[in-house]
């Protein structure tokens, strides 16, 4: 049995990639990324940035409340192709996939 939440608390699953230095060179460069980071587009599947850790990543927050190894496998391979649209000197293969819980409160 899990202990009931507040109707104002949402808990998400993110997943995505840490921000590196290089990274986060890379995306400055992008007129593209711009474009997508300052309109803030309602689609679960665009990439948005995530604060974890005194860490920064990118990637996507699950909209289902579960999700399997096949879920994050295929999550870590669109991310890896939209990364790639948006930075495309940027090699993505280096780039790990982790996920970690969100807590947001309304």
């Amino acid at each position: 049995m899990q202990p009931s939440l507040p109707d104002k608390v949402i808990i998400k699953v993110f997943a995505g990639y840490l921000v590196t230095s290089e990274l986060r060179m890379h995306l400055n460069e992008s007129q593209a990324w711009k474009n997508v980071s300052v309109r803030q587009t309602p689609d679960p599947l665009e990439l948005k940035e995530a604060h974890y850790k005194d860490k920064d990543y990118i990637g996507i927050f699950f909209t289902h409340d579960t999700f399997t190894i096949a879920d994050l496998k295929a999550t870590d391979a669109m991310l890896r192709q939209k990364l790639s649209a948006y930075c495309p000197k940027y090699n993505a293969d280096l780039a790990k996939i982790c996920s970690f819980p969100q807590l947001f409160l309304a």
